[in-house]
């Protein structure tokens, strides 16, 4: 029974209907990553999520949201009242907003390269995420220079072209 496991493609409109329906059970999910736009927290292609439904949602929480028909895995940076606004660690510019009822799920795991398990609420990866939001000025650069890394030539085989993000 040690054979290849088996890859089926499924609409995103079916894939997120399914997960939605699972975090609003209470159940936790775990989708892979598609996209760059959180580089480098979480590599697209390669890494996958752990996503479970929670009460309350607070700014640094990497969460599943809605927006009209796609659906996004970015940070939330503010929370004004019933409004959330989010952008994508990789992003250095660029910011979505809408209702913190469009928010389905919260990342509670990384699940890097398959095996490597990291918690985003640890106080490493927060510290991370403060330094990495003071180079905003310059994040461009900094992921320009991380994508031509020896170590990170995926990103070139990788479609960057994508236009759902999850």
């Amino acid at each position: 029974m040690g054979g290849k496991l088996k890859t089926m493609v499924v609409p995103n409109e079916e894939l997120f209907a399914d997960v939605t329906r699972l975090l609003g059970e209470g159940r936790r999910v775990t989708i892979n990553c598609k996209g760059l736009s959180m580089l480098p927290v979480i590599r697209g292609g390669r890494d996958q999520v752990v996503l479970e439904k929670k009460e309350g949602y607070a700014v640094g929480d990497i969460v599943l949201f809605s927006l009209g028909n796609r659906y996004i895995l970015h940070r939330i940076i503010d929370l004004q009242g019933e409004r959330m606004t989010a952008r994508g660690d990789g992003n250095w510019r660029g910011t979505e907003t809408c209702p913190v009822g469009n928010i389905h799920g919260k990342a509670v795991e990384i699940v890097r390269g398959g095996r490597r398990r990291r918690n985003p609420d640890s106080r490493s990866a927060r510290l991370f995420v403060k330094v990495w939001d003071f180079f905003l000025p310059v994040r461009r650069w900094i992921l320009a220079l991380y994508r031509r890394l020896p170590w990170n030539l995926w990103i070139r085989k990788y479609n960057v072209n994508e236009s759902v993000k999850y």
